[in-house]
């Protein structure tokens, strides 16, 4: 199901992007950040950043629907 080397490919502080195929409209238009990643767990928390928003808001998602996105590199 998932490799260990899957687990280790999100770490905190990385930059991602939910994969196309599990993108609802919209996805694209906010930038995302592991703030947990659990070294025995197939989710991790990932931070929305909304600009204007105090409290930005967190989601435990697969990591099997994220990919890492490198800075500065638009998608």
């Amino acid at each position: 199901m998932y490799s260990e080397k899957s687990l280790d490919v999100l770490k905190v502080g990385n930059r991602v992007r939910i994969k196309p195929e599990w993108q609802d409209p919209g996805d694209d238009d906010y930038e995302r950040i592991v703030v947990e990643a659990p070294g025995d767990c197939t989710r991790v928390l990932v931070q929305t950043i909304i600009p204007g928003y105090t409290h930005h808001p967190v989601a435990r998602i697969e990591v099997s629907m994220l990919e890492r996105v490198e800075v500065g590199v638009a998608y």
